[in-house]
């Protein structure tokens, strides 16, 4: 054992706890490694092979128990005694015996292993038994016991998943991104990302159609997805997936995925449409379209602002004349008023006045006349 390295030992137990197959192989790989060598020195030294017996001595029996032989001593008994032991020998049957415990040893192991099924939170496992194929109950979060060798434990995840399909336009060949032809043909490429779970009820299904995780994901999720976004943009103008429909293109997307994920036991949660990209001389069509229509706009709210102007100041007028008119009308009606308003502004004191020249007197001289 002082023969194998630490970084051997430690390996090994981690192997164990990690993965039982990995260290039965591991061990069985030693195994024949130390035999090979042993029989290389054995040819090395004597041209021959040599015994079984003594090369597994050789090999392994520092592993083992060693007989023990205690020699007779005849001399007087003194206060230090003198205890040798022969060198480890072990009979054929020993040897057998002992390959036979390890090998028993290593079954154990085995079966122990192999007979836990680990459940970790957000999973559960489906149960196919040899005798009786897919068992309905699936097992739930938790360490659950099953019958080594006959029964096989697959794990599916119940947690939410999501797949993404992305890429760039330009610079790569071989995008991950769905390309498509809009209605009015035009090349476009759309990064989608769905999102979808499995029920723990669902999963002895799926491991009847799919066998695994990964055969639902490759069969069903992976081509449904690309497929349905691929048909949603050949049923919108390129400019109608950038405006006012790029709500109706989601509603198309998400109730055909519900559709095709729910006629496999998957149940859709939601899409997101994460980019929309064109070719480049669409989107410089698209950038000199805009441009234009900013421009035809701002012409139209100068040309609004103007007219508005133009309105108020008509109103205004308007209303100034009108204003005009009804004073004038007032007065021809009443020419009493504007004596009133005169000799309201002028001082109390004033009891007479001279006018100047060419000044209208402000007195009724027909009034004074009659009087």
């Amino acid at each position: 054992m002082n023969n194998i390295p630490p970084w051997v030992i430690f390996l090994g137990f981690t192997l164990l706890l990690s993965n039982h197959r990995l260290f039965i192989v591991a061990v069985i790989g030693y195994t024949i490694y130390r035999v090979i060598r042993s029989k290389n020195n054995d040819l090395g030294s004597k041209g021959k092979f040599g015994d079984f017996s003594e090369m597994f001595n050789r090999e392994f029996g520092e592993y083992f128990p060693k007989k023990k032989s205690k020699p007779i001593d005849v001399t007087p008994r003194t206060k230090k005694t003198n205890i040798s032991f022969s060198p480890p020998i072990m009979t054929p049957l020993q040897i057998w015996k002992a390959a036979l415990a390890g090998i028993v040893a290593l079954l154990v192991v085995f079966v122990i292993v192999d007979g836990f099924v680990d459940v970790k939170p957000g999973n559960a496992a489906v149960i196919f038994d040899r005798g009786r194929g897919v068992l309905e109950a699936p097992l739930t979060e938790g360490l659950h016991l099953k019958i080594p060798f006959w029964q096989e434990a697959t794990k599916f995840q119940t947690k939410k998943q999501e797949f993404t399909m992305a890429g760039e336009y330009k610079g790569i060949d071989d995008v991950d991104a769905v390309r498509g032809r809009s209605k009015d043909g035009q090349d476009v490429l759309i990064d989608v990302t769905v999102t979808y779970q499995v029920d723990a009820s669902d999963t002895p299904f799926l491991r009847g159609q799919f066998i695994n995780e990964q055969g639902y994901k490759t069969n069903i999720v992976f081509p449904a997805a690309r497929s349905v976004v691929y048909d949603a943009i050949g049923k919108f103008n390129a400019l109608e997936l950038i405006s006012d429909k790029r709500d109706d293109f989601t509603a198309f997307i998400a109730t055909n995925l519900q559709k095709t994920f729910g006629g496999n036991k998957i149940q859709f949660r939601e899409v997101f449409i994460r980019k929309i990209t064109f070719s480049p001389e669409f989107a410089a069509a698209i950038e000199e379209k805009q441009i234009a229509e900013q421009r035809i706009k701002t012409a139209e709210n100068r040309k609004l602002e103007a007219e508005e102007l133009k309105q108020k100041t008509i109103i205004e007028a308007q209303a100034e004349a009108e204003s005009i008119t009804l004073k004038g009308n007032a007065l021809k009606q009443n020419p009493e008023v504007i004596q009133l308003q005169f000799v309201e502004k002028m001082a109390p004191s004033i009891q007479w006045g001279i006018l100047p020249d060419g000044a209208l007197p402000l007195i009724d001289l027909k009034s004074l006349q009659g009087q």
